[in-house]
């Protein structure tokens, strides 16, 4: 009985910590995503203030969305 208890107990903390872990990996994804569409408006912005030619703008949100690569 007292090696059930604690072999549940340990089982417990192990789902407990599983799912903490998907949790922080979940939110460090959504952060990432947050980041990079901060960016994306961060280029549009210094595009349009750079030029009115809104093909430019798309080349260089392209550029950016690619990992910073020439197209």
């Amino acid at each position: 009985m007292n090696g059930a208890f604690i072999a549940l107990v340990a089982l417990i903390a192990v789902v407990i910590g599983a799912a903490f872990t998907a949790g922080r990996r979940r939110g460090a994804k959504e952060a990432t995503t947050a980041v990079r569409a901060e960016q994306v408006a961060a280029a549009k912005r210094i595009a349009d203030a750079q030029t009115n030619a809104p093909a430019d703008r798309d080349a260089l949100v392209e550029r950016l969305r690619d990992g910073g690569r020439e197209l």
